[in-house]
């Protein structure tokens, strides 16, 4: 999902409205907060229904479907809070840190995650270039995660660029993407059994490989 900028809805400017900070509007009638902002295209059910879910965030009628705005053809999302409690306004804060990022959904072993998608890889494990998406690792149901840049993930994507090359014994597989994870990123491989492997790099560069655990 390519979440352009947000939008002011002309709701917004009426008395029942009372601007926040960030785009963030309290509901004066309903007494919670509400953001709107645009996508690229018609959403998906995900990772919409997961970010939702993570900043515990219902939609209102206005949900990623087309939509003609002024003339305009826009696909706008409208988001709220269950309350305006303290860690509603925190919550709905952090998803706003969404704007002008793609996010995304990627398989690690049996579970879905959810991620920002940075760029794209270009380097080489042994003779095999690498090209997969490379992921900043954002899943917290307690809604307190933010999609703000965080140290040290420039510096361990710069890894995976301009063809460096890492001299390194690989197991036959899918490269799926790079997870960049606290410190580490992880360069993740689906075996032709379906098993998943975390190749493993610190700012020092290759630290080994080890299974995805369920």
């Amino acid at each position: 999902m390519q979440v352009l900028g947000s939008y002011a809805l002309e709701k917004y400017q009426t008395e029942k409205f009372e601007p926040i900070i960030y785009d963030i509007y309290h509901n004066k009638g309903e007494d919670n907060y509400c953001f709107c902002f645009e996508i690229t295209e018609e959403a998906d059910q995900y990772p919409l229904e997961d970010l939702l879910t993570q900043y515990s965030l219902n939609c209102t009628d206005l949900y990623g479907q087309e939509s003609q705005v002024n003339d305009t053809l826009k696909y706008l999302i409208e988001v709220e809070t269950l309350s305006s409690d303290k860690a509603d306004l925190i919550s709905i804060l952090n998803f706003s840190t969404i704007l002008n990022k793609e996010i995304v959904n990627y398989a690690k072993g049996k579970y879905e995650c959810l991620a920002e998608k940075r760029c794209m890889s270009s380097f080489y494990m042994g003779a095999q270039k690498v090209e997969v998406p490379v992921l900043a690792y954002r899943n917290d149901n307690s809604g307190m995660v933010s999609f703000q840049n965080k140290y040290p993930e420039v510096q361990l994507t710069n890894l995976f660029l301009e063809d460096k090359k890492y001299d390194v014994e690989c197991l036959d597989g899918e490269w799926t993407c790079i997870e960049l994870l606290n410190d580490r990123a992880n360069l993740i491989l689906k075996d032709p059994q379906d098993e998943y492997f975390q190749y493993i790099f610190d700012l020092n560069g290759f630290q080994g490989v080890s299974p995805v655990l369920d």
